[in-house]
């Protein structure tokens, strides 16, 4: 009997340690998604020069010299706090307003509607970022259930009041 309990033992401990591998492995490849897009997003884009695009077969380019002149660019889906009744899917939270903002584009590109909250912890200011405006609990579960399978994130369900 002892050596069956040994067994079982030893097994639900191999069990845990490499299924929470997988789940750090998930992650840390989503942190580097969203800091290779920071990177990409900071680097200066310069258009190629007139002759280099007539060699190329493509037609001259010509740029806007006023701001009126130049097209309107597309608003970002800004996605606002929902308040009264209801529950919301907390992702993640940090002190680094860039990243918190960068993973909720991430989320919404992905389909979900995503915003930022922002409150102060002893004196430090903490981003939250957050999922959704779901009427009942289950909702919210069922999402946040969702988002760990998919993305190996941990979730918290909060109320909107």
């Amino acid at each position: 009997m002892r050596i069956l309990k040994f067994i079982l033992m030893v097994s639900l401990v191999l069990a845990f340690e490499f299924g929470c591998s997988k789940d750090k492995d998930k992650v840390s490849e989503l942190e580097k998604e969203v800091l290779q897009d920071q990177s990409q997003t900071a680097e200066t884009q310069t258009p190629p020069a007139q002759d280099t695009l007539a060699e190329m077969g493509q037609p001259e380019q010509e740029y806007a010299k006023t701001p009126e002149a130049a097209p309107a660019e597309e608003p970002k889906k800004e996605i606002s706090q929902p308040m009264g009744e209801g529950f919301t899917v907390q992702i993640a939270a940090g002190t680094n307003y860039e990243y918190a903002h960068d993973l909720a584009d991430k989320f919404t590109d992905r389909g979900y509607e995503t915003y930022v909250t922002e409150a102060t912890v002893n004196g430090q200011d903490f981003y939250r970022i957050r999922i959704g405006d779901y009427p009942t609990l289950t909702e919210a579960r069922t999402v946040g259930a969702e988002l760990q399978d998919k993305f190996s994130v941990e979730y918290w369900i909060d109320n909107n009041q």
